[in-house]
């Protein structure tokens, strides 16, 4: 007997644990007790191949509380109006939200710029590489690509990010101006409301004086009642009128607060044309530089180019394109590198780059119909603007004239009540009118400094009678 066949008999003899019969013989008694769950780790596949979301925090979570709740940042007038202007405008949200989209433009851009540049990633998976014999390693994978050719897809992609930018500048200059516009018009109307009021009061003083004259003169019986009816209807209605701008008044400077955070005080000045620079007094408007018209004119350009991009996709492109593979092993170690040029063509997609494209054609009409628009519109504005600037002078000069020979009128039948020529009724017309008048030349010197600041907002050179960095 060799000596295999007696190993072979000791382990069977060992295994039997001694029995002199096979019948006898019990595997499960005779085996080890081998706990299996104990020995191997328990994997729970379900869990292996689920995605796990991350734990929620709803003290993160965004609401919309906060945005109700905010109130406005309160603007000292201590340094004069416009230094007031300025920073009510400037922390505006929607010079704010203006200058976010210039920031983000900004990033937009250097983001595409970014693909000029090579691209190096990397792959690393680490786990079993042999079952037998076993063995634990890792496999690499080191990519490089850099774009040599892409029918100019990249070139227009920049130069449409460019355009954005642009555009997205103009936007905010535009918005700044018109800030700008809207907290100037909030002083105006107070202080326009403001005479007027003061105006209306000193001609209901008056009034009053004269209508107890007409009770004590009707208690006599020197008047008759369809007198006493007339004067009472001119002076009730005058009433009635100061009421209403009483309420036109509240309205301005609850508009006031909205944009200044506090209601205005005595000792708000009113604002003068002369405050402005001097390019608002001989303001020349080129339609060509108003912002308004350029920036929708440089969004057509950037449709032109966002044409070109999807245009581009139907050319070829070539990369050069470069590879490194390595398996990292106990019992090996291999490394295969490899470089060449990556040559691709879109050959078919079921029409979906030619409907990009007639999308994008689209899109140019689009903005070629907003662009008509917005210079339609802004010929409008222009036109409304100068033809009340062109009159300003002449109706100004006319209505001095009213109020002059109004005020004459008034002195005369004052003089001429005495001798009985005229009533007291006569000189309460007078007063309503020379009201009128009074009421007429404000509006007209305030709606003169509207449209003169209004056309320097619309051109994009309010900004420059304030002190801001652009």
């Amino acid at each position: 007997m060799n000596s295999v066949s007696i190993k072979y008999l000791v382990l069977i003899s060992i295994t039997l644990g001694g029995c002199s019969n096979l019948q006898e013989f019990n595997l499960n008694e005779s085996l080890p007790k081998i706990d299996f769950k104990k020995v191997l780790p328990e994997v729970n596949f379900n869990q292996l191949f689920t995605y796990k979301e991350p734990a929620s925090n709803e003290n993160l979570e965004l609401t919309l509380k906060p945005f109700l709740t905010s109130s406005s940042s309160l603007i000292s007038f201590e340094n004069g109006n416009f230094v007031a202007i300025a920073d009510a405008a400037m922390s505006s949200p929607e010079v704010l939200g203006a200058r976010q989209t210039v920031l983000n433009s900004e990033i937009s851009k250097s983001y595409i710029k970014t693909q000029y540049k090579p691209n190096l990633n990397t792959v690393i998976t680490p786990g079993i590489s042999n079952i037998n014999p076993l063995q634990v390693g890792a496999l690499a994978a080191l990519n490089f690509t850099k774009i040599l050719f892409d029918g100019g897809k990249l070139t227009n992609q920049v130069s449409s990010a460019e355009l954005a930018l642009t555009a997205a500048q103009l936007k905010y200059l535009e918005s700044v101006n018109q800030q700008l516009l809207k907290n100037s018009l909030a002083i105006i109307n107070v202080s326009r409301f403001k005479r007027i009021n003061s105006a209306a009061n000193l001609r209901i003083e008056k009034l009053d004086v004269l209508s107890d004259q007409l009770k004590t003169m009707e208690n006599v019986g020197a008047i008759d009642a369809t007198t006493m009816v007339q004067a009472n209807r001119t002076i009730y209605g005058l009433y009635t009128q100061k009421a209403e701008l009483e309420e036109s008044l509240k309205k301005s400077e609850v508009n006031f607060a909205k944009l200044f955070g506090l209601t205005p005080n005595k000792g708000l000045k009113p604002l003068k044309i002369s405050d402005f620079s001097n390019a608002l007094i001989s303001l020349e408007i080129q339609l060509e530089r108003i912002p308004a018209i350029n920036n929708e004119f440089i969004l057509l350009k950037k449709s032109h180019k966002d044409l070109a991009v999807v245009q581009a996709q139907k050319s070829h492109s070539v990369s050069l394109s470069g590879e490194i593979d390595g398996t990292l092993a106990s019992t090996k170690k291999t490394i295969a590198p490899a470089v060449g040029l990556a040559i691709s063509k879109n050959l078919f997609d079921g029409g979906r780059l030619d409907k990009q494209i007639e999308s994008a054609e689209t899109q140019i009409k689009i903005q070629e119909y907003k662009l008509s628009s917005i210079i339609k519109e802004t010929k409008l504005q222009l036109a409304q603007l100068n033809n009340q600037i062109k009159n300003y002078n002449n109706l100004k000069s006319l209505n001095d004239k009213n109020i002059y020979y109004s005020e004459k009128e008034i002195d005369l039948l004052k003089s001429q009540v005495q001798i009985g020529r005229a009533t007291i009724s006569d000189i309460i017309s007078a007063e309503a009118r020379l009201f009128e008048f009074q009421l007429k030349s404000i509006n007209l010197d305030t709606d003169y400094l509207i449209a003169k600041i209004s056309l320097s907002s619309l051109s994009g050179t309010l900004i420059d009678s304030f002190d801001i960095n652009q």
